[in-house]
């Protein structure tokens, strides 16, 4: 059985995440009304489906990956 590994591709959404990644930080989406995170980055709220989104800074936490 062959392996392969798929790399997700960047759009305007998640572009702020990969970048901030790059740079040692974790830069997520958090929504302006009801001030909850969301991801993966969408254009809206997953849970209260307001469109738009603020990038914030996480300042400290653990980053657990499937890897």
């Amino acid at each position: 059985m062959e392996r392969y590994i798929v790399h997700p591709e960047a759009d305007q959404d998640s572009t702020p995440y990969w970048q901030s990644l790059l740079q040692h930080q974790a830069k997520l989406q958090k929504c302006g009304k009801c001030g909850r995170f969301r991801f993966p980055p969408a254009p809206s709220c997953y849970y209260c489906g307001t469109w738009g989104k603020l990038g914030t800074h996480l300042r400290q936490g653990v980053i657990y990956t499937g890897a």
